[in-house]
């Protein structure tokens, strides 16, 4: 029963923030044209492609239609930590810029 309810909610969920009108809302630097349920599950989304994409980045930065994943490496003997970026660009159907 606490499947089905769960389940329930997700598709409500991920149904109501694809209801949105694709002229009421798109993805900026600043992100605050997203309503806070569907601005939360997009950085979760992001994050998650970071530690896939990257080996365990972290998301760093986040542009708009692009966003930045880094990770710190350390070398034992190098005083300096040597970081590693990469630029991914979201989803094509999610909307960007005004």
């Amino acid at each position: 029963m606490q499947l089905i309810l769960f389940m329930v909610i997700l598709a409500f969920t991920h149904l109501r923030c694809e209801a949105q009108s694709v002229s009421s809302w798109y993805v900026d630097q600043s992100m605050n044209n997203i309503e806070g349920e569907c601005k939360n599950k997009l950085l979760d989304e992001v994050q998650e492609k970071c530690l896939k994409t990257s080996g365990g980045s972290r998301l760093a930065e986040f542009r708009g239609c692009t966003f930045v994943c880094e990770k710190m490496y350390t070398e034992s003997g190098n005083p300096g930590n040597v970081r590693v970026t990469k630029t991914l660009k979201l989803k094509n159907d999610i909307p960007c810029g005004p």
